[in-house]
């Protein structure tokens, strides 16, 4: 009998240790739900990021509209410049478990969770005062 108590002490365990680690790799693998999202109009990591996009925005458009790229090659094209390093990674800020994380995020991803920050404050935020690099 106390090795059965044992044995299921240690599998819950073992469930404990894998759901967490699960739950964690659902963070890291950009899972982020929208309440998640880390949002205040007046915090510079906001201000970044919609700057961010706007930049992002006008290489898109450039690339489309003066190259005559489709959307998919030009989002291709600025992945490549992001990868190489030519211009910033796009990043995006969640409540994790751990507390506030900024995470790295594809061009793409990052344009998903853009769409859902602009939908939600994308009229209360003034990014022409963030620091111009």
């Amino acid at each position: 009998m106390k090795k059965i108590l044992i044995l299921q002490f240690i599998f819950t365990i073992l469930i404990g240790c894998v759901n967490k680690k699960t739950n964690a790799n659902e963070d890291k693998n950009n899972n982020i739900s929208k309440e998640r999202l880390f949002y205040y109009p007046d915090d510079i990591r906001t201000k970044s990021t919609f700057n961010l996009a706007r930049r992002y925005k006008s290489y898109e458009d450039s690339l489309i509209n003066k190259k005559g790229y489709s959307s998919k090659k030009a989002e291709e094209i600025i992945q490549g410049f992001i990868d190489d390093g030519l211009i910033l990674e796009p990043e995006i800020t969640y409540f994790s478990d751990e507390g506030i994380e900024t995470i790295s995020l594809k061009y793409t991803e990052f344009k998903y969770y853009y769409k859902i920050l602009n939908d939600s404050i994308g009229d209360k935020v003034n990014d022409s005062d963030y620091l111009q690099y």
